[in-house]
């Protein structure tokens, strides 16, 4: 999407429905972790990575509704359509649906984790919106970092458990 021409003003409906999507995306997710870390429960090191990682995505949920709050004017258009973040939600609780149903071994549930925050990180709130202000950048700048280490550590335990060969 376009920003708002020149006079006029951004579409702050639209930019709040797609960051409370984003928002969303973000809880969702947070819901996934923490059925992976029940279901994984009795490997301490395991559940701890998901506890953790639950907990980062439910601090970007409310750092997303923190902006809409504080800095709605610091959102100057969205920067991808509605349709397509609606679709990464379904996606998400798709994923959340078929860990509540079906247990996964710890590599496949590393592996499913991996691959949604990567298919995910376009629809994080730093890349669903252009920004005009300076420090809600840095904001959603600090945030895209937390993601990227969150998905290093993710890559990590992956590496580690595929080595060691646990939880085939």
């Amino acid at each position: 999407m376009t920003p708002a021409p020149e006079g006029t003003a951004p579409d702050y409906i639209a930019i709040n429905r797609l960051l409370t999507v984003c928002r969303e995306i973000e809880l969702v997710n947070a819901l996934v972790y923490e059925a992976l870390a029940e279901q994984h429960h009795d490997n301490a090191t395991i559940a701890r990575i998901w506890k953790q990682a639950a907990r980062e995505e439910t601090g970007h949920a409310s750092q997303i509704d923190l902006a809409m709050r504080i800095k709605r004017g610091s959102f100057t258009a969205p920067a991808i359509e509605q349709a397509e973040v609606d679709e990464a939600l379904g996606v998400a609780k798709g994923v959340l649906e078929r860990v509540k149903q079906e247990p996964l071994k710890i590599e496949h549930a590393l592996r499913e984790a991996v691959r949604m925050e990567e298919h995910f990180v376009r629809f994080h709130a730093h890349c669903a919106c252009e920004l005009s202000d300076g420090a809600t950048r840095k904001l959603f700048e600090a945030l895209r970092r937390a993601d990227e280490a969150h998905v290093a550590a993710l890559v990590h335990a992956l590496e580690v458990v595929t080595q060691l060969g646990i939880g085939r």
